[in-house]
């Protein structure tokens, strides 16, 4: 009988162990499945903040930085961009991830509307972008972008969509073999560079276009390279935004010969090719449009193998003056 009893008990403790084991197993995997499933829907319902503190302090350059940081889009949101009224202006955004630059292609009272690479167009706030260096919203658009000596540079910037109708290929040689883009100019100009170069060969001296008319999307391209090497500050200073490269009118075109290697470097000046452009350029038309010495002007630095045409008569005055084109046009 004792036998019998304590079998019995031993049976009743180990069914109590299993059960007790089982139901700790099972409150156990509940947890976690309750725990993982939590997680889940935590997950799921996270979103990306669509607003940032437009109290948010810090430096202006920093705040630059990071609008054009890396050139690459991140689900981030960069300072501003975020009050878009969605029922009075179609196609509006909520927000504007950060990446590369962008531009103002219209306003409309307090609303700028921007095109962005990779994103397309949005409303915004004109005031969200007021405060930002070189924000293109400040700049005046040029109205006659046909005009043979138009001003193009960080304040007065051309039309996204402006192109010159009477694009054509000058006969001069090139350091790019298939024809580019790059070997157009405005047929005026062409012209006026197929004399300077022969003349210039006739006084045994040789030189290459490089690079001509490009297009705004072209020079967006070029801009968001450099700014993605050089940052956005020294980028500013050896290249264009889109929209404020003279490359642009067709008018400008870029040169360069063997003594330098075919490179555009301020070394060009010191050639006998580049001393004769700075004395005779203005005989066809042309001026040495970023000139030594006036970088707080012009906004770049020294370029001496950029000719712009501006016609003789206003290239004249200006190498007889000693003038930039800022202080005739605008």
């Amino acid at each position: 009988m004792k036998k019998t009893i304590g079998i019995l008990t031993i049976i009743l403790i180990t069914v109590g162990f299993a059960v007790w084991n089982f139901e700790l197993f099972f409150s156990s995997q509940s947890n976690d499945l309750q725990s993982r499933n939590g997680e889940d829907r935590l997950l799921l319902s996270t979103e990306t903040p669509s607003v940032v503190d437009e109290d948010e302090e810090g430096d202006l350059d920093e705040k630059v930085e990071h609008l054009y940081a890396g050139m690459n889009l991140t689900p981030d949101v960069i300072f501003g961009f975020s009050e878009i009224n969605e029922s009075e202006n179609e196609g509006a955004a909520l927000d504007l991830p950060r990446g590369s630059i962008f531009s103002v292609l219209d306003e409309q009272g307090e609303w700028s509307l921007i095109d962005k690479p990779a994103m397309g167009q949005a409303w915004v706030k004109s005031t969200d972008i007021s405060e930002v260096p070189y924000a293109f919203n400040k700049k005046t658009m040029i109205e006659d972008a046909d005009a043979v000596d138009v001003l193009v540079n960080k304040e007065y910037r051309l039309p996204h969509d402006y192109r010159p109708d009477d694009l054509v290929i000058p006969d001069i040689p090139f350091t790019i073999s298939e024809q580019d883009e790059r070997m157009f100019m405005r047929e005026q100009a062409a012209h006026a560079i197929e004399e300077l170069f022969a003349d210039a060969l006739g006084n045994g001296l040789s030189l290459f276009g490089v690079s001509g008319y490009r297009s705004y999307e072209s020079q967006q391209r070029i801009f968001s390279n450099n700014v993605d090497i050089q940052g956005f500050s020294e980028a500013n200073r050896t290249s264009a935004v889109p929209g404020e490269s003279e490359h642009q009118t067709g008018l400008a075109m870029d040169v360069t010969n063997e003594v330098v290697r075919y490179s555009l470097t301020q070394d060009f000046a010191n050639t006998e090719a580049g001393a004769w452009l700075g004395e005779h350029a203005h005989k066809y038309g042309f001026i040495i449009r970023y000139t030594e010495g006036e970088e707080q002007r012009t906004g770049y630095t020294f370029e001496p193998w950029h000719l712009r045409y501006v016609g003789v008569d206003t290239a004249t005055l200006l190498y007889e003056n000693g003038w930039i084109l800022e202080d005739v046009v605008g």
